[in-house]
């Protein structure tokens, strides 16, 4: 009980030494809306043209999720879902990583109780 009064008394004592210092924001809402809009319409223009010279060259935009068959950007394709022995090494993995943070989980338990 003492105790507990006595950091309470520490802690008020301390908090009364506590100055703040209001400051209004520099910009309004409408000042930063103008400026991610700016933002936006620049990175616009920039994919509008890189889109331009794409079609330039005569490349065609690659897609962004993996379908089947051969990476378009001659990388090996990833694993089927399928695949039961990729499944299985995945789940291995899986199963290991559990195991390994089950076992740091209960040591640091052990620590903080001794």
């Amino acid at each position: 009980q003492y105790h507990h009064t006595i950091n309470t008394l520490k802690y008020a004592d301390r908090a009364k030494e506590i100055k703040t210092h209001v400051k209004q924001n520099q910009g309004t809402v409408q000042e930063h809306i103008a400026e991610y809009q700016r933002m936006i319409d620049a990175l616009q223009d920039e994919n509008a043209g890189l889109r331009a010279q794409l079609q330039e060259v005569g490349a065609s935009p690659v897609p962004l999720s993996p379908g089947p068959g051969p990476s378009p950007l001659g990388r090996p394709a990833l694993p089927s879902e399928n695949d039961p022995a990729w499944v299985e090494g995945i789940s291995a993995g899986l199963n290991s990583a559990a195991v390994s943070r089950l076992k740091q989980h209960r040591a640091m338990g052990a620590a903080e109780e001794a």
